[in-house]
């Protein structure tokens, strides 16, 4: 039963009682009191007995006829109403909303490291091997494009160029003890130092052994007798000598970041020259007895190339930042370096047959060797041909 409903089903049964009630017999009226002398009759509700009850009146049918002193209205009965409460409605709690995204994350970024350090200098190779065994007479070396071993030589003129075979991975290097006689190096396939030599005739190829990673330098400083060197894989100085017999290899420290190069002016004396870790020139020497490194500055791109033409002189070149020649000698001191022109696209080499006469060569921009000498006073360049890897 809804609220509505109960409230007027109560409404209707409180207007029935109240006009039952109106019908009811024994009607109590309040008595009226005459009123004092100087005012008005003031009323004033007395309750009295009961009168008899009489016939109802034909003329008000419904109602019943009271006594002289009034008509009663009894009061409204009580009526007690019970209400039930209604159950408390506690509404559920909202749900909970969980907003729900898709987040994209972009795939990482692969970051490749910069590192500061300079990366490891290029070993600077030699090209070209040139050596006198007389006056007026060179012989020049190169390896082919073939990888095989290239000779010219000059007798007042240049010969044609010949292949003398082999497998080379590195430039040559040349040396010779005594006229007509010419001993030739280079690093072979497998890194060991090959020797081939000219007697008069060719020999065939034979290995020594060692384990090189530079072209190798070679000179003699008397009858019989040839010292060999060369950058080691551990990258320090390394020796071997023919006297005659082979010795065993020797390692005489340092750290090379060339192909080193020798040169003697005089018995049992050796000076050796490679480029340093600052693209220096530095310098050891035999005499007997090895000294200690020394530095002899400049800034060289390629590895030195060293001759002697007498007692107490050395003539050293290199290729500069410039890739031009650059020259500077010893005659009791050092003297400082000089550009002799020139495009080098590899190590120079060098030759003396004689007193101040110096006979220099380098492969130029066309992969052909070129030549330049002092007689005294320096030539221009010229190109003798040929090719160089």
């Amino acid at each position: 039963m809804t609220a509505r409903f109960r409230s007027i089903l109560i409404r209707f049964l409180t207007l029935g009682l109240l006009v039952l009630s109106c019908n009811l017999p024994g009607a109590i009226a309040p008595t009226a009191i005459p009123p004092t002398a100087g005012g008005p009759a003031t009323p004033e509700a007395t309750t009295t007995s009961p009168a008899p009850t009489a016939s109802p009146s034909p003329t008000s049918p419904g109602q019943q006829e009271l006594g002289a002193a009034g008509t009663f209205t009894p009061p409204p009965p009580t009526i007690t109403l019970t209400f039930t409460p209604l159950p408390t409605f506690t509404p559920p709690p909202p749900p909970t909303f969980t907003p729900t995204a898709t987040i994209y994350l972009p795939p990482p970024v692969q970051i490749t490291p910069t590192f500061t350090s300079p990366p490891p200098a290029k070993l600077a190779e030699a090209g070209i091997a040139a050596v006198s065994w007389g006056p007026n007479r060179l012989d020049v070396f190169t390896r082919g494009q073939d990888n095989t071993l290239r000779h010219i030589a000059w007798k007042n003129q240049w010969s044609g160029w010949e292949s003398l075979g082999g497998v080379l991975t590195s430039a040559p290097a040349v040396a010779s003890w005594g006229p007509n006689r010419l001993d030739v190096f280079a690093r072979g396939q497998y890194n060991s130092l090959w020797h081939v030599a000219w007697n008069p005739g060719w020999s065939g190829w034979e290995s020594l052994g060692g384990e090189l990673s530079s072209a190798p330098a070679a000179v003699s400083w008397g009858p019989d007798r040839i010292d060999i060197f060369a950058h080691g894989s551990d990258k320090a100085l390394w020796h071997i000598a023919w006297n005659p017999g082979w010795s065993g290899w020797e390692s005489l420290s340092g750290v090379l970041t060339s192909a080193p190069s020798v040169a003697s002016w005089g018995p049992d004396r050796l000076d050796i020259f490679a480029r340093g870790q600052d693209d220096g020139l530095w310098h050891i020497a035999w005499n007997p007895g090895w000294s200690g490194w020394e530095a002899l500055g400049g800034v060289i791109t390629s590895a030195p190339a060293a001759v002697s033409w007498g007692p107490n002189r050395i003539d050293i070149f290199a290729r500069g930042q410039d890739k031009a020649l650059w020259h500077m000698w010893w005659d009791g001191q050092w003297h400082a370096w000089e550009s002799l022109g020139g495009v080098l696209t590899s190590a120079p080499a060098v030759a003396s047959w004689g007193p101040d006469r110096l006979d220099v060569f380098a492969r130029g921009q066309d992969n052909t060797v070129w030549h330049i000498a002092w007689n005294p006073g320096w030539s221009g360049w010229e190109s003798i041909g040929g090719e160089v890897k």
